[in-house]
Protein backbone atom coordinates (compact mmCIF):
# COMPACT_ATOMS: atom_id res chain seq x y z
CA UNK A 1 0.00 0.00 0.00
CA UNK A 2 2.92 2.40 1.31
CA UNK A 3 4.75 1.48 -1.87
CA UNK A 4 1.63 2.36 -4.35
CA UNK A 5 0.68 5.69 -2.22
CA UNK A 6 4.45 6.72 -3.36
CA UNK A 7 3.95 5.82 -6.77
CA UNK A 8 0.94 7.90 -7.42
CA UNK A 9 2.53 11.02 -5.18
CA UNK A 10 5.45 10.73 -7.65
CA UNK A 11 3.91 10.66 -10.79
CA UNK A 12 1.56 13.78 -9.04
CA UNK A 13 4.50 15.08 -8.36
CA UNK A 14 6.00 14.65 -11.87
CA UNK A 15 2.87 16.05 -13.80
CA UNK A 16 2.98 19.10 -11.50
CA UNK A 17 6.48 20.06 -12.12
CA UNK A 18 6.62 18.94 -15.18
CA UNK A 19 9.43 15.80 -14.60
CA UNK A 20 9.67 12.08 -15.57
CA UNK A 21 9.62 9.68 -12.30
CA UNK A 22 12.79 9.17 -13.41
CA UNK A 23 14.38 12.69 -12.93
CA UNK A 24 12.65 13.03 -9.75
CA UNK A 25 13.90 10.11 -8.41
CA UNK A 26 17.46 11.49 -9.31
CA UNK A 27 16.76 14.90 -8.00
CA UNK A 28 16.20 13.34 -4.69
CA UNK A 29 19.67 11.13 -5.04
CA UNK A 30 21.14 14.28 -5.94
CA UNK A 31 19.88 16.07 -2.78
CA UNK A 32 20.38 13.16 -0.58
CA UNK A 33 23.67 12.87 -1.23
CA UNK A 34 24.66 16.81 -1.66
CA UNK A 35 22.68 16.62 2.03
CA UNK A 36 24.80 13.84 3.31
CA UNK A 37 28.06 15.08 2.17
CA UNK A 38 27.54 18.86 3.83
CA UNK A 39 26.38 17.22 7.10
CA UNK A 40 29.85 14.66 7.35
CA UNK A 41 27.24 11.98 7.31
CA UNK A 42 29.86 9.38 5.53
CA UNK A 43 28.12 6.10 6.18
CA UNK A 44 25.24 7.91 3.84
CA UNK A 45 27.15 9.58 1.35
CA UNK A 46 29.72 6.13 0.60
CA UNK A 47 26.49 4.26 0.48
CA UNK A 48 25.36 6.36 -2.98
CA UNK A 49 28.73 5.98 -4.58
CA UNK A 50 28.60 4.19 -8.19
CA UNK A 51 30.99 1.16 -8.56
CA UNK A 52 32.93 3.62 -11.16
CA UNK A 53 33.50 6.37 -8.21
CA UNK A 54 34.33 3.77 -5.84
CA UNK A 55 37.13 2.43 -7.85
CA UNK A 56 38.54 6.15 -7.95
CA UNK A 57 38.22 5.89 -4.13
CA UNK A 58 40.11 2.70 -3.99
CA UNK A 59 42.87 3.64 -6.27
CA UNK A 60 43.77 6.54 -3.49
CA UNK A 61 43.81 4.43 -0.73
CA UNK A 62 45.13 1.80 -1.98
CA UNK A 63 48.30 4.40 -2.36
CA UNK A 64 48.03 5.70 0.89
CA UNK A 65 48.31 1.90 2.21
CA UNK A 66 50.93 1.26 0.46
CA UNK A 67 52.83 4.77 2.09
CA UNK A 68 51.76 4.03 5.54
CA UNK A 69 53.44 0.35 4.56
CA UNK A 70 56.77 2.43 3.25
CA UNK A 71 56.54 4.29 6.79
CA UNK A 72 56.44 7.44 4.03
CA UNK A 73 56.50 10.39 5.84
CA UNK A 74 54.67 12.66 3.62
CA UNK A 75 51.88 10.25 3.41
CA UNK A 76 51.94 10.36 7.45
CA UNK A 77 52.34 13.36 8.08
CA UNK A 78 49.80 14.07 4.97
CA UNK A 79 47.15 11.71 6.89
CA UNK A 80 47.49 13.67 10.39
CA UNK A 81 47.16 16.75 9.00
CA UNK A 82 44.05 16.33 7.16
CA UNK A 83 42.33 14.97 11.02
CA UNK A 84 42.00 11.09 10.30
CA UNK A 85 41.77 10.75 14.37
CA UNK A 86 43.05 6.54 13.63
CA UNK A 87 46.22 5.73 13.72
CA UNK A 88 48.65 5.27 10.74
CA UNK A 89 48.62 1.43 11.27
CA UNK A 90 44.53 0.80 11.78
CA UNK A 91 44.16 3.16 8.87
CA UNK A 92 46.20 0.76 6.50
CA UNK A 93 43.77 -2.12 7.94
CA UNK A 94 40.41 -0.28 6.86
CA UNK A 95 38.04 -1.83 3.74
CA UNK A 96 37.80 1.07 1.15
CA UNK A 97 34.34 1.53 2.16
CA UNK A 98 35.47 2.49 5.92
CA UNK A 99 38.68 5.04 4.53
CA UNK A 100 35.86 6.64 2.18
CA UNK A 101 33.05 6.44 5.66
CA UNK A 102 35.66 8.22 7.42
CA UNK A 103 37.26 10.36 4.59
CA UNK A 104 34.12 11.99 4.38
CA UNK A 105 33.23 12.89 8.15
CA UNK A 106 36.44 14.96 7.79
CA UNK A 107 36.12 18.85 8.90
CA UNK A 108 38.10 19.32 5.58
CA UNK A 109 35.82 17.24 3.43
CA UNK A 110 32.55 18.43 4.46
CA UNK A 111 33.59 21.79 4.80
CA UNK A 112 34.22 22.67 1.06
CA UNK A 113 29.94 21.55 1.16
CA UNK A 114 29.25 23.20 4.35
CA UNK A 115 28.84 26.97 2.68
CA UNK A 116 26.45 26.27 -0.33
CA UNK A 117 23.55 26.00 -1.50
CA UNK A 118 22.58 23.90 -4.09
CA UNK A 119 20.10 24.12 -6.73
CA UNK A 120 19.21 21.43 -9.40
CA UNK A 121 18.57 23.46 -12.86
CA UNK A 122 18.33 20.86 -14.87
CA UNK A 123 18.16 16.64 -15.56
CA UNK A 124 19.00 14.62 -18.57
CA UNK A 125 18.33 11.19 -18.41
CA UNK A 126 19.78 9.08 -21.30
CA UNK A 127 19.32 5.29 -20.37
CA UNK A 128 20.67 4.73 -16.88
CA UNK A 129 22.80 7.44 -17.21
CA UNK A 130 21.81 10.91 -16.15
CA UNK A 131 23.51 14.50 -16.03
CA UNK A 132 22.88 17.00 -13.68
CA UNK A 133 23.45 20.62 -13.96
CA UNK A 134 23.45 22.17 -10.31
CA UNK A 135 24.49 25.78 -9.76
CA UNK A 136 26.15 26.33 -5.96
CA UNK A 137 25.59 29.19 -4.19
CA UNK A 138 28.09 30.71 -1.63
CA UNK A 139 26.36 33.17 1.25
CA UNK A 140 27.66 36.40 -0.45
CA UNK A 141 25.48 34.85 -3.38
CA UNK A 142 28.60 34.14 -6.08
CA UNK A 143 27.58 31.41 -8.25
CA UNK A 144 28.87 28.41 -10.05
CA UNK A 145 27.71 25.97 -12.32
CA UNK A 146 28.57 22.37 -12.34
CA UNK A 147 27.66 19.26 -14.19
CA UNK A 148 27.60 15.85 -12.03
CA UNK A 149 27.07 12.90 -13.10
CA UNK A 150 24.67 10.02 -11.69
CA UNK A 151 24.28 6.28 -12.85
CA UNK A 152 21.41 3.75 -12.51
CA UNK A 153 23.75 0.37 -10.70
CA UNK A 154 21.64 -1.97 -8.60
CA UNK A 155 18.36 -0.75 -8.67
CA UNK A 156 19.77 3.04 -7.83
CA UNK A 157 20.64 6.00 -8.77
CA UNK A 158 24.09 6.24 -7.83
CA UNK A 159 26.81 9.31 -8.27
CA UNK A 160 29.73 8.48 -10.59
CA UNK A 161 31.01 12.59 -10.64
CA UNK A 162 30.23 15.34 -8.26
CA UNK A 163 32.28 17.99 -6.88
CA UNK A 164 35.11 17.13 -5.32
CA UNK A 165 33.40 13.71 -4.28
CA UNK A 166 36.71 11.61 -4.85
CA UNK A 167 39.47 14.77 -4.83
CA UNK A 168 40.43 13.74 -0.98
CA UNK A 169 43.40 15.47 1.41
Amino acid sequence: MKAVLFIVLLSLCAAVFGQSEEELAVRATVESFFAALKEARGEDAAALYSEAAMLQVDMTFQSIREGIRRNDESVLLRLRTAGYQAESADIRDWTTIEYLTETIKLPIMFGRYTPFTMFVDSILVQGRRAEVFLTFENPTGIRMGQQAVFVWEDDLWLAESFLGMTSFP
